[in-house]
């Protein structure tokens, strides 16, 4: 007995896999019922060949007949939704309701078997260690008014004006004790040591991996993998994705990333921005971090 329903089990679990799965919509914020059939005709009287609008859970899931509707249905949408509302792109299972009711669904496949779109992402480091060296010379012009530049990511100062060498030593010894410091003649060397360069690295990656998180989210691939490759790349696997040119717009753009020190007071240092709630922000002029994310197709 018990092998008879364990059989039954596992023969259950399988079928909706053999059904598989039609391409649809995540319409989400929307919480008038009637609103399901007004998408139902707006798509149909748009000849896109729609099988079901049902709503679950305060959203509208939209399934089609055929697939090769999904990006047309989608663009339609986006001019029809409310301005709280989202659309994205997903897949829903094609097994009956009452075997769906019951717990089972398909197998989530992925891109060895599905097929879809992976991404390999190189985070531009360069501009970060460049921005961090800014940030000394900027520190110790206003110091000490020196005058240096940013050579390969290290601080090189020259001009020294009336400040003493010792006591420009002696400061950044106490505000910068990850830096190193090297002299030759009247040129001093200012470098990042490994241990600051490595924690920069992998916050900057950590940053940028939110940043594709929240990009991924737009398409609505619940079954995307996002994750660190090595030091400073990031994989992006999206199983399933039939539109690769929209997913590479959204995702494969240039990303960028900066932060500033907010100040008290504004002066010719400073710049002013409005935040969400449109009150004025004070920052410094110059950022004191930032990344670029360089893309790069991989087909899958």
């Amino acid at each position: 007995m018990i092998l008879v329903v364990s059989v039954a089990l596992m023969l259950l679990s399988a079928l909706p896999s053999a059904f598989g799965e039609r391409e649809a919509l995540h319409i989400s914020n929307q919480t008038d019922p009637a609103r399901a059939d007004e998408v139902y005709r707006y798509l149909a009287s748009n000849n896109i060949d729609v099988h079901s609008v049902t709503e679950t859970n305060d959203m509208l899931v939209v399934t089609f007949g055929s697939n090769g509707q999904q990006a047309a249905a989608q663009a339609l949408m986006t001019e029809f939704i409310h301005s709280s509302e989202t659309v994205a792109l997903t897949l829903e299972p094609s097994a009956p309701s009452w075997l769906i009711s019951l717990g089972f669904k398909p197998i989530k496949l992925g891109l060895d078997l599905r097929g879809g779109v992976q991404f390999l992402l190189e985070v531009d480091l360069v501009p970060v260690f460049n921005a961090h060296a800014q940030s000394i010379i900027n520190d110790l012009r206003q110091e000490f008014r020196v005058r240096g530049r940013v050579v390969n990511g290290d601080v090189v100062l020259s001009q020294y004006g009336d400040a003493h060498l010792g006591d420009i030593r002696a400061y950044l010894r106490s505000q910068y004790p990850n830096w190193t410091m090297s002299q030759s003649g009247s040129r001093l060397a200012i470098s990042m040591d490994e241990e600051e360069r490595r924690a920069i690295r992998t916050l900057t990656v950590t940053q940028n991996l939110q940043t594709m998180r929240g990009r991924i989210e737009e398409l609505g691939i619940t079954e995307a993998a996002v994750q660190p490759q090595g030091e400073h790349r990031i994989r992006i696997e999206l199983p399933g994705v039939q539109d690769p040119t929209s997913a590479k717009n959204i995702i494969g753009a240039t990303a960028s990333l900066a932060f500033y020190h907010v100040e008290s007071d504004a002066s010719v240092r400073t710049k002013s921005i409005n935040d969400q709630d449109g009150r004025p922000v004070i920052l410094h002029r110059n950022s004191i971090l930032g990344a670029s994310i360089l893309s790069m197709l991989v087909p899958a």
